[in-house]
Formats: structure tokens, C-alpha cells, sequence
């Protein structure tokens, strides 16, 4: 009689409803202030129609990190204005205990209101970081394979603007495992560290070299 109890009770477990299995919750992004780069000094020295720093945001999302940023400074020098914000790269970044984040260069908007042409030499700009290191620097339309070969000047006609960003070519490098990546700068900055972009420009015979310094800030 026992044994056939306990088959029962067996038996009637086994035909018993499974637990519903919940689906996985999807990872949750979690946004946060990250850094504030301000432009503290100009060479030589110019007007400014706004002082916004630019506010670098970092998103992580399932191991993975997602830089971006709004803001940013305005520059003007007689009729050339300068224009300054981060450019999210298609080029990944390693960080520790994380697959992927992307890396940020530096935007720039060249706006000429003058009446003869401007032009860019990017063989002379570079970017300067906080101990000093002068390194040149690779722009929109440069193959990441030929970011050490003579590049070509930009002109911005008058009454045009240019769209660009600047990023060391010297920290960026390629693997085999892992492909084309780069080493972080403006998102690694510390607070009281600067960077300084040399921007050398040509205004028909005259030659400007503007040096526009930056220092980062905590977030507010």
C-alpha cells in the first residue's frame, strides 16, 4: 500500500504545470556626467558669441560605453569664426572590463564671412596634450591607412563654412586580432589637465596661428 502512495504522489508531481520562465531583462543604459572641457585661453586673442564648455556624457550599457556631448564654445576672429564640440569616431577604445567604447574627436566648424578664401594646412595643425606632447592629427576623409601621409589644405570660400574634426594620428594603430583602435584623449582628461589645438590659417597673404587652449573641469 506504501508503494503505491508514494507512485501516486510521484506521478501527480510529474504531470504538474511548469513555472513560466520571464524573459531576460533588457540592460538597463545608465547616462551619466562625465567631463567639462572649457576654452580657457586663445592665441592670439579673439571674441567669443558663447563660452559653453563642451560636456562630454558617458553611457554604459551592457559592458559596453557610449561617449557623446552637447556644447560648446564659439570663437570669433574679425570675420572667421570657430566653432567647437566632440565628434563621436567610429573607431573603438579599449577601457577595463569593458568590450567596447567609442572614442571622441574634436569638432570643428570653420565659418569664413570674410571676402577672400581661408585655408587649412593639416600637415601643420596638431594637437598639444597636458604634458606637452605635440602630435598631428588625422580629419574627416583621411583613410585610417594613410593617416601619416601628406594630406591635402582645405579651402573654405567666402560665405561657406567647413565641418571637421581633429584627432591624434599617433594614437590610433592596428592589430591583427582586434583591428583598427585608439587610445582615448579628450574623455581621459582629468580635471586641471588642458590639451591645446594648433591651427595654423592662411587668409590670402597673411598666416594666423591660432592656439586655442583647453582645460577640463568636473561636471556640475
Amino acid at each position: 500500500m506504501t508503494r503505491v502512495v508514494v507512485a501516486l504522489v510521484l506521478l501527480l508531481a510529474g504531470c504538474g504545470i511548469p513555472a513560466r520562465q520571464m524573459p531576460p531583462l533588457a540592460p538597463v543604459a545608465a547616462t551619466s556626467a562625465h567631463v567639462a572641457l572649457h576654452l580657457r585661453e586663445t592665441r592670439p586673442t579673439v571674441s567669443f558669441t558663447s563660452r559653453d564648455p563642451i560636456r562630454i556624457t558617458r553611457t554604459v550599457e551592457a559592458r559596453r560605453v557610449r561617449y557623446n556631448s552637447h556644447g560648446g564654445p564659439v570663437a570669433i576672429d574679425r570675420d572667421v569664426q570657430f566653432a567647437f564640440t566632440m565628434t563621436p569616431l567610429d573607431i573603438p577604445t579599449l577601457e577595463p572590463g569593458l568590450v567596447h567604447a567609442n572614442l571622441l574627436g574634436l569638432g570643428l566648424v570653420v565659418r569664413n564671412s570674410s571676402s577672400t578664401g581661408v585655408q587649412i594646412d593639416w600637415n601643420a595643425v596638431s594637437l598639444i596634450d597636458s604634458r606637452g606632447r605635440s602630435m598631428g592629427v588625422m580629419h574627416r576623409g583621411i583613410r585610417l591607412a594613410a593617416r601619416h601621409e601628406h594630406k591635402a589644405p582645405s579651402t573654405v570660400p567666402p560665405g561657406a563654412a567647413l565641418t571637421d574634426f581633429v584627432f591624434p594620428q599617433e594614437l590610433v594603430t592596428y592589430a591583427s586580432q582586434l583591428g583598427w583602435y585608439g587610445a582615448a584623449l579628450f574623455e581621459a582628461m582629468r580635471p586641471g589637465e588642458r590639451f591645446t589645438l594648433y591651427l595654423p590659417i592662411t587668409r590670402g597673404s597673411e598666416r594666423v596661428e591660432y592656439q586655442f587652449v583647453f582645460e577640463a573641469e568636473s561636471p556640475r
